[in-house]
């Protein structure tokens, strides 16, 4: 992950891909999803606040040879139409319980077109096309919101592909890196689409999920989980444990960090560890992190919302969309715990916390209200840490020969998020950071300290 600004790559002739459709749309009755319609909300807060952060994901990558446009156009047709939630976008609806009502584009009414945009001298003129491009396009409203910049030079050609939030989560992201590449490859060779697993209808996804969570009441037992959370916390989600430097509801720009825990046969001596006392990697890092709070910020307890996928059919798992939800996590800390028995005890919390990832999160906050401290209808989000090892994600063996990135743009926060990626590599955490002295020397301190813990545990 890289912030826009830092991409390394080229100027070139600029090819862009904005997609339109012919016809008018048609009105679907289907709803946004629960984590869906907490996007839409946090867009129309923070336009209510005039806070205009970027709302999309993007992914880079790069075509080694002389560009093959109609293989490019004809692999991005094929995504589209694979996935059902590329084709629509949402308009805001009153008399909807949710707020929004969804238009859709039929998949023959679907006009793709790759047309020249200009030239980049330098990189960061393709820096400034590419943020243009995606500022205009990628949003949820009003029109599809995804877009497609191309960096054309003779030998290489680098591809940006930008999509607002709706449209996915950032697992989904990854997925759409490997269904291009390969879907470009395919029909540049042979001229045909790529096969691919069949998978369902995220559209679909979402109604059925409005179905069977609309009677859910807080006697159940992932709404019970959540209350527990809410009240060791006394009603706050948590937080970045060390100061930022901001006043009560204030926020600030962010700006992107990298701090690498451990690299090479460090990362892999800490992994076979793990495995040998049966606690995981991932409680390992979550454990450093709670001795870290401990540590520095005197902290009893270090507590955090952690993503996990809801793919849990062989169907979604390819499917675009937000198939994600959050369960919370909060570690007790003494002054005498060390990393091993810290990481049991994460590895005991995350397994109680699993009966949470039952019911999505919006939900339980409609039924809660105040107790958790969210209001879905502001604009702060929720803290999260989360674990992803990208060895396990479908096409991981061609990010570095496709110089392969997912970008950020920027926005304000008064916290601190949290990515710990495993690569083949390093372990190590890209992070967004309020542009404050203290937030940035305190968040390098905190992952520097507990890089130190993860070491000192395999030396």
């Amino acid at each position: 992950m890289k912030r826009l600004t830092d991409h390394p790559t080229q100027g070139g002739q600029l090819l862009v891909l904005r997609p339109g459709h012919r016809g008018e749309p048609t009105p679907d009755e289907r709803p946004p999803s629960f984590m869906q319609q907490q996007h839409l909300d946090l867009r129309r807060a923070m336009e209510s606040r005039e806070l205009h952060d970027a709302s999309w994901l993007c992914i880079s990558f790069s075509i080694t040879g002389p560009l093959d446009r109609e293989a490019l156009v004809a692999a991005v047709r094929d995504w589209a139409l694979r996935h059902e939630v590329m084709r629509g976008w949402f308009v805001d609806a009153p008399d909807r319980e949710t707020g929004y009502a969804r238009h859709a584009v039929a998949g023959d009414d679907l006009d793709l077109a790759l047309v020249p945009h200009g030239e980049a001298v330098e990189p960061t003129d393709t820096h400034t096309a590419v943020d243009r491009l995606l500022t205009a396009t990628c949003t949820p409203f009003d029109d599809l919101g995804w877009a497609l910049l191309a960096v054309e030079q003779p030998e290489r050609t680098v591809v940006y592909v930008g999509m607002d939030h709706v449209y996915s989560d950032g697992f989904s992201a990854l997925v759409a890196f490997y269904e291009l590449t390969a879907g470009y490859e395919a029909r540049r060779s042979t001229g045909e689409a790529v096969e691919m697993p069949p998978t369902t209808s995220f559209v679909d996804h979402a109604a059925t999920e409005r179905v069977t969570f609309a009677e859910v009441s807080r006697r159940h037992p992932a709404v019970r989980s959540w209350l527990g959370y809410g009240l060791k916390g006394k009603g706050s989600l948590g937080s970045f444990p060390m100061p930022l430097g901001l006043a009560p509801g204030e926020k600030a720009w962010l700006v992107p960090g990298h701090h690498v825990l451990l690299v090479g046969e460090e990362a892999a001596r800490l992994e076979q560890l793990a495995k040998d006392e049966g606690v995981g990697l991932a409680a390992l890092v979550y454990a450093a992190f709670a001795l870290t709070a401990r540590d520095l910020a005197g902290a009893r307890a270090y507590r955090f919302l952690n993503p996990v996928i809801t793919r849990d059919t062989p169907e979604l798992m390819l499917a675009s969309g937000w198939l994600v939800n959050l369960i919370p996590i909060h570690v007790k800390v003494r002054r005498d715990d060390d990393l091993l028995g810290t990481a049991l005890r994460v590895r005991q919390v995350f397994a109680d916390a699993k009966v949470a990832a039952q019911v999505p999160v919006v939900r339980v906050v409609q039924l809660l209200g105040s107790t958790l401290g969210l209001d879905l209808q502001g604009d702060r989000r929720p803290p999260i840490v989360s674990y992803l090892d990208g060895r396990k994600i479908p096409g991981n063996e061609t990010w570095v020969e496709r110089d392969f990135y997912g970008l950020t743009g920027s926005g304000y926060d008064d916290d601190v998020n949290v990515w710990v990626n495993r690569t083949d590599e390093d372990l190590h955490v890209t992070c967004s950071v309020p542009d404050t002295p203290e937030a940035v020397a305190n968040v390098a301190r905190f992952f520097s300290h507990a890089g130190g813990l993860l070491r000192a545990l395999v030396t």
